[in-house]
């Protein structure tokens, strides 16, 4: 290989890395302005620099449920979280764009995961304290609520704790009340009169973020 063409290979590797950077920066821009479909469309371009693969791959998921596109988010973050299985950042958005899409039965056992790695965050008591709840397992709930009440009474995990004690409370009688009226033969099902869940949140969307400092590793 001659040193005219070793240059040219050189300079159109440079010319690359600065094209695929500048589709970094136009995802991020489209992002800002909530043009979801253009920055899942820049990101996957960018995402052929190895470099920026999982982080475009993270962004991807977050642009596809800040579009409501839930079942796709989930999609996104099962196939990361299936190659960084302890990234926390990961398994959190994973769980919660389950949630979102409908499958609250699958995300249970992503925060469990998570609470048994991190018995002690706050944040974490709280995820799968209202995930037992969605889940319609009141009494491992209950154990949960007291535990945030007695552990992290001062933080923000124990806000609006009675309120989904109260959840609980109206969810039982809902149940007991469906169940006497089917006993009768009135054909009410187990979840109440209109058979919704009321449920419970356990994120909002805005707060599914990519922390500078909290990247997935590029693979």
């Amino acid at each position: 290989m001659s040193l005219f063409s070793s240059c040219v290979l050189l300079g159109g590797s440079t010319a690359r890395d600065e094209l695929l950077a500048e589709y970094l920066s136009l995802a991020d821009a489209y992002a800002s302005v909530s043009k979801y479909d253009k920055a899942i469309e820049y990101y996957t371009k960018a995402s052929a620099k190895k470099e920026y693969r999982n982080a475009t791959r993270y962004s991807i998921g977050r642009m596809y449920g800040l579009s409501g596109k839930w079942a796709e988010a989930a999609k996104t973050f099962g196939e990361l979280r299936e190659q960084e299985p302890e990234n926390a950042l990961i398994s959190t958005a994973y769980a919660y764009a389950l949630v979102a899409s409908g499958d609250a039965e699958g995300a249970r056992p992503v925060y469990e995961d998570l609470y048994g790695k991190a018995p002690d965050d706050p944040g974490t008591n709280r995820n799968y304290a209202e995930i037992l709840v969605l889940t319609k397992r009141y009494p491992e709930a209950i154990q949960m609520i007291a535990k945030i009440k007695e552990s992290f009474p001062d933080t923000d995990a124990a806000k609006g704790i009675d309120d989904l004690s109260k959840k609980i409370e109206d969810a039982q009688k809902a149940e007991a009340e469906a169940a006497a009226k089917e006993a009768d033969g009135d054909g009410k099902d187990a979840d109440g009169a209109d058979g919704k869940n009321d449920g419970a949140t356990v994120k909002k969307p805005s707060e599914i973020t990519l922390p500078a400092q909290e990247t997935p590793a590029a693979q």
